[in-house]
């Protein structure tokens, strides 16, 4: 699949190339070489998604993929136990609210 993605991606980077030669020609010449290195670097990273056949990007995208997966795989751990931990302080407020009310109540009619 990533195969296929890298080649019609080449495909796009072809024609894509020709608008940005015109264009970056055109920010040379108007506004100097500075604002024209953003470019430069965005086409870098592109040639390098793309190169080797996709691998490149493909173990970025699977690597960022896992990282996820297991960041939410620790933070649904996280949020299970809290869960589990708050039913059991709901537990105890509600025990010491019900023994502070009746000490109150004997209290009032002593």
């Amino acid at each position: 699949m990533y195969k296929t993605i890298s080649l019609l991606g080449i495909l796009i980077a072809v024609f894509g190339v020709g608008f940005w030669c015109f264009k970056f020609y055109k920010t040379i010449e108007y506004g100097g070489l500075r604002p024209a290195i953003s470019d430069v670097f965005v086409s870098i990273i592109v040639v390098i998604m793309l190169s080797n056949n996709g691998e490149n990007m493909k173990s970025l995208t699977l690597g960022a993929k896992d990282a996820i997966n297991g960041f939410n795989v620790t933070l649904n751990q996280i949020i299970d136990s809290n869960l589990s931990l708050g039913a059991d302080l709901d537990m105890l407020n509600l025990s010491d609210v019900s023994l502070t009310v009746q000490q109150g109540d004997n209290q009032e009619k002593s």
